[in-house]
């Protein structure tokens, strides 16, 4: 792959793809606190929610400060797969608990979809590399400004909404769970 297709995917995925997920992240905040999380399905769904969280952080982690070795690759297609299965844990919990409607089922297709089509696009563009089982800083660095302008919404936006969330479901927890 061209060094050209290389940084337009890379784009793609940094000015595209991420910001996308922060607004379905956002949406699906707003869908629970609408559906009464606190009083539904409660906490239990809500550490649900930390532990994807915390599967599309640890890839992040490694997208952004590590270089894209077999071993990192592989480790962000598990992640990927796990935070997949995590969601659908996620989602046969809370169904019987409350209203999953359409389009929180929309919102959800995209919090799935985007980090699995974040990590096929690392695997092609790194295809046929020579296998190195290492872990690296990333060479050349990703630049700090877009850091701070990925990583400062995600941090304040969703880690601040999901911060809410817990913390109003943690409250009531013994009225629901």
């Amino acid at each position: 792959m061209t060094g050209e297709s290389q940084r337009l995917i890379l784009n793609f995925m940094l000015w595209c793809l991420l910001p996308l997920w922060v607004i379905a992240g956002v949406a699906d905040y707003s869908l629970h606190r609408r559906t009464s999380i606190e009083t539904t399905s409660g906490f239990t769904e809500s550490k649900l929610h930390v532990l994807e969280a915390a599967e599309v952080g640890a890839l992040l982690f490694l997208g952004l400060f590590l270089q894209s070795t077999t071993l990192v690759l592989w480790l962000m297609v598990v992640l990927a797969l796990a935070h997949t299965l995590s969601a659908l844990w996620d989602s046969a919990w809370t169904a019987p608990r409350r209203l999953i409607s359409p389009l929180e089922q929309h919102v959800h297709s995209h919090l799935e979809y985007i980090p699995l089509i974040a990590v096929s696009l690392l695997v092609l563009m790194h295809w046929g590399q020579p296998w190195d089982f290492s872990f690296r800083w990333r060479d050349p660095a990703v630049p700090l400004p877009y850091l701070l302008a990925v990583l400062l919404p995600i941090f304040l936006v969703q880690g601040v909404l999901l911060g809410e969330e817990t913390w109003r479901t943690w409250r009531r927890r013994a009225d629901v769970d």
